[in-house]
């Protein structure tokens, strides 16, 4: 007989299964899964070259003696918070972390709901309150409550740099080496009396097992614990039944998508204002210009994308109807539209032509050998740049007006 039994071999089991190996006491840890971690559940991508967490992926709080002893590394979850408003998709960021706040400060021994219908909210604040809190806690807001909503608040978020497993991945390891560590084993009736516990297990294939031990320690999910059809205690637990009558355990349901978008055949609109000079008197407002060169850049890296670059005047009232109709560009360039017209900007081939003749005296070679590299005569350069100006009423017919400047670099004279 074993002095101790745990069930469960998720983050507590496994720790306290540790524990009792620490302190020399033969135990052994089963778990009804074909894997360790209970709702932590790390797998690796080997397609995305990355782990991937299908269960919890967050720490909260300050475990830090844990990970000082798993050796983990922690990154920052931050970023924006979007939320839908009348079908449309909105920057909440700011409103987000004011009621973020206002949760942080809320008191009372009532619920989120009776919280919700008093507080100084506006009705967008209030919408955000209720999606956080149902969401975060996976119940009703008239099931939680507000104190421990309350006291949730102000933690960092984080997760763990390649997997979350990795917490408990050392004390597995430990369990293993004195095979105190058993998986596939669902426990269907624990029988106990002062100094004795016996269980009732059965393996994956259906074969009934019996294990004894002094002591137990039961690590298992109070959703397992509180199931009609979960573990059966003889005697029953009658005073712990009762409290887990009042917990609820919601469902959380996490979908991961790998979209594989880079082989597809994918369009794109992409809409600016203000963003290209067209005309040479015009403002330029530089906030999306980079918009255009990343995109430009995309369209043909994904030559199976369809990339249409569009920017147009400042307060443009148009129809969509007229921007969706623009033809894609494969090679990322823009349209523009300016006082009711469309204008597109691409390059013209240049042909130069003859050379002109050096305006400067050919120097004889006794004069060059006397001068430094640095002060001998330098040719004249001549750059031309040329840009093709389309404009029209419509995105079919185009006129064509090129336009060509050229640019000369500045001539320095020999020094003797």
């Amino acid at each position: 007989m074993i002095r101790a039994l745990v069930l469960g071999a998720g983050a507590a089991g496994l720790r306290a299964g540790a524990e009792l190996l620490r302190k020399r006491v033969p135990l052994l840890v089963v778990e009804a899964r074909d894997r360790i971690g209970g709702r932590v559940h790390t797998v690796e991508d080997r397609e995305l070259g990355r782990v991937v967490e299908l269960g919890a992926e967050f720490v909260h709080g300050r475990p830090f003696r844990e990970l000082e002893r798993a050796k983990l590394k922690l990154e920052e979850m931050d970023g924006r918070q979007v939320a839908l408003f009348g079908g449309q998709l909105r920057d909440v960021t700011r409103q987000f972390r004011s009621v973020l706040r206002k949760l942080a400060n809320a008191r009372g021994a009532g619920t989120a709901l009776s919280w919700l219908a008093t507080a100084r909210l506006d009705p967008a604040e209030r919408e955000l309150a209720r999606s956080y809190i149902e969401g975060f806690f996976a119940a009703p807001a008239a099931l939680v409550s507000i104190e421990g909503v309350a006291n949730d608040q102000g933690m960092r978020t984080r997760r763990v740099v390649d997997g979350y497993d990795r917490a408990l991945r050392g004390y597995a390891d430990a369990l293993r080496r004195v095979k105190a560590l058993r998986l596939g084993l669902t426990v269907e009736r624990v029988r106990w009396r002062k100094g004795r516990v016996e269980v009732r297990a059965r393996t994956l294939t259906g074969h009934a097992e019996e294990l004894e031990a002094k002591r137990l320690i039961v690590a298992l999910p109070v959703s397992v614990l509180a199931a009609p059809d979960g573990v059966r205690f003889e005697p029953p637990l009658r005073r712990k039944g009762e409290a887990l009558a009042w917990v609820r355990t919601g469902a959380v349901v996490k979908a991961l998508l790998r979209l594989g978008y880079g082989a597809k055949g994918v369009g794109w609109t992409v809409l600016t204002e203000q963003s290209q000079g067209v005309h040479r008197s015009e403002r330029v407002d530089p906030t999306h210009a980079s918009v255009h060169g990343f995109f430009g850049s995309m369209a043909k890296e994904y030559p199976n994308w369809k990339v249409r670059l569009v920017d147009v005047e400042a307060g443009w009232q148009g129809a969509w109807r007229a921007v969706f109709g623009l033809p894609f560009d494969f090679a990322g360039n823009a349209w523009a539209h300016r006082e009711g017209a469309w204008y597109r900007q691409r390059l013209l081939p240049y042909r130069a032509g003859a050379s002109r003749a050096s305006r400067y005296r050919p120097a004889s070679s006794a004069a060059m050998k006397r001068r430094s590299p640095a002060t001998r005569t330098s040719s004249t350069r001549r750059s031309v740049t040329s840009v093709e100006i389309q404009s029209s009423t419509a995105a079919g017919s185009a006129l064509r007006a090129p336009i060509s400047s050229a640019v000369r670099s500045p001539r320095r004279r020999s020094s003797s």
